[in-house]
């Protein structure tokens, strides 16, 4: 689906622009934000366009990570744009939300590999372990 690839190339387009704004912290985690939305973008688009199952079963465990830290980098660009003063939420919600983000990247790429399907245009991951703890 050409309009996964789009939002990808956008995303990461935005992401780029924001980085480029050197002096501005939320800008940053903007970038980080879209750049994860793109990796996901991504990946939908790789699900539905690659044939060869070895082939994207890597490319979908690199591209997962996307979906993966969205919900820890809008909590960033939350606290960001907010003023980065409440250090509670910093230490409670986002440093957590990245390292459980990360903890789940890691044992869906080596401990708990989640397996694809083949579906009507494409291929779907199977629920399993990595699905009810995201």
């Amino acid at each position: 689906m050409i309009q996964y690839l789009i939002t990808a190339i956008i995303d990461i387009a935005v992401g780029f622009l924001a980085l480029s704004k050197k002096d501005n912290p939320a800008a940053k985690a903007l970038a980080l934000t879209v750049f994860s939305l793109g990796a996901w973008s991504l990946e939908l688009y790789l699900l539905t366009v690659i044939k060869n199952i070895d082939v994207l079963n890597v490319l979908f465990h690199v591209t997962r990570w996307g979906m993966f830290f969205i919900p820890s980098t809008f909590a960033f660009l939350t606290w960001r744009l907010t003023g980065s003063r409440s250090q509670n939420f910093k230490r409670l919600v986002v440093i957590p939300s990245f390292f459980i983000s990360a903890l789940l990247s890691i044992a869906n790429a080596f401990i708990f590999p989640s397996t694809l399907r083949a579906v009507d245009g494409g291929y779907l991951p199977n629920t399993d372990v990595i699905f009810y703890l995201f």
